[in-house]
């Protein structure tokens, strides 16, 4: 008969047939998860927000480059004209895809967003400088009489 030999020590560990998870294990699991997700979450946001504006400045880019063909092709932009996603008027055979954002085109093809607010742009009035009052003027010292000179003797 042969005699069977155990490689391994760790077998003969009581509840070593049970399977499972200990509470602790599990707990610690969670709170590496948890704190892992905390810090994704967080950064979300600041990678959404620069992206929209990195795209805006693409979009302004391409829509500033289709004005500078428009006009070395037609030689003149008479008016400020203004394009967006629904109408992307003379440019649209120079821009490639949809525009998501509207924008308008000056006569020397520079481009700005365009605002739909319905609110009137705040003027600031500017806050009136006060007029500084003037020092009264010093009225100047009586001069000493002079004194006498004696002749030398």
């Amino acid at each position: 008969m042969v005699k069977k030999v155990r490689f391994l020590k760790f077998s003969d560990f009581p509840y070593h047939n049970e399977k499972g998870f200990t509470l602790i294990e599990l707990m610690v699991v969670v709170a590496i998860l948890s704190s892992l997700s905390g810090v994704v979450i967080m950064n979300i946001g600041k990678f959404i927000g620069s992206g929209q504006d990195e795209a805006k400045d693409i979009e302004r880019y391409h829509v500033q480059s289709a004005a500078q063909f428009y006009l070395v092709d037609k030689n003149i932009i008479s008016t400020p004209f203004t394009v967006g996603p629904d109408d992307q008027g003379v440019l649209d055979s120079y821009l490639t895809g949809n525009l998501k954002y509207s924008w308008v085109v000056a006569v020397d093809s520079s481009v700005s967003p365009l605002n739909y607010s319905d609110e009137p742009t705040p003027t600031v009035e500017p806050e009136p400088v006060p007029t500084p009052i003037p020092k009264p003027v010093p009225t100047p010292k009586p001069l000493p009489k002079p004194i006498p000179v004696q002749p030398y003797k």
